[in-house]
């Protein structure tokens, strides 16, 4: 059965990282995105020449309502994935959604409450779980190679947040009003 996907948020993470992974011949064969919709001006133009012959959207419920797809790939700022998640509930999609899941408790638990009871397979992205690196390490601590492990240090050292969507506000990540709780949560989700 070949599965058809909707992509929301055509920002870097979108086009760099999903996209990508949608394309591998081993998932290519099972899936398809069908359509994209964001909301930044410019987001048209990108979906044309990155996603050819997927559908556009610039608005969410009109693309669920229209397509009707089989699982939805949030790729949007913290503060509107609740929306999103809901969206996709009440259209019946399975979803996948970027992290930090959400930019507030409440938000947290109006996720969950939206779940609650529907049989959706809901997956929060952290790739830091299948990354090569992280799986190699976790293999040497496993194997009792270096001994008993009794502490871990993560440092993260960066110059600067990472950019959004080129076709709209490539800095939301420094805007508290959107980022979700700045590098210790967009970041550190990873790590905790």
């Amino acid at each position: 059965m070949r599965l058809r996907g909707a992509l929301i948020g055509l920002g870097n993470i979108a086009l760099k990282g999903h996209v990508p992974a949608y394309r591998h011949p081993a998932a290519s064969g099972d899936l398809e995105i069908a359509a994209a919709c964001d909301i930044s001006p410019g987001a048209p133009g990108i979906c044309r020449s990155e996603l050819p012959g997927v559908n556009f959207y610039s608005d969410a419920g009109a693309m669920l309502a229209a397509e009707k797809p089989d699982f939805v790939d949030i790729c949007t700022p913290p503060h509107t994935h609740a929306e999103y998640i809901r969206a996709g509930v009440a259209g019946g999609a399975h979803i996948l959604c970027e992290k930090p899941l959400a930019d507030r408790i409440a938000a947290v638990d109006a996720i969950a409450a939206a779940l609650s009871g529907r049989e959706i397979v809901f997956v929060p992205c952290h790739q830091y779980r299948y990354s090569p690196l992280w799986s190699s390490v976790a293999s040497v601590i496993a194997g009792g190679r270096i001994g008993r492990v009794t502490l871990a240090q993560f440092n993260v050292y960066r110059t600067q947040a990472d950019t959004g969507s080129p076709a709209g506000n490539p800095a939301w990540r420094t805007d508290r009003s959107q980022s979700g709780g700045g590098i210790l949560a967009d970041t550190g989700a990873h790590y905790f």
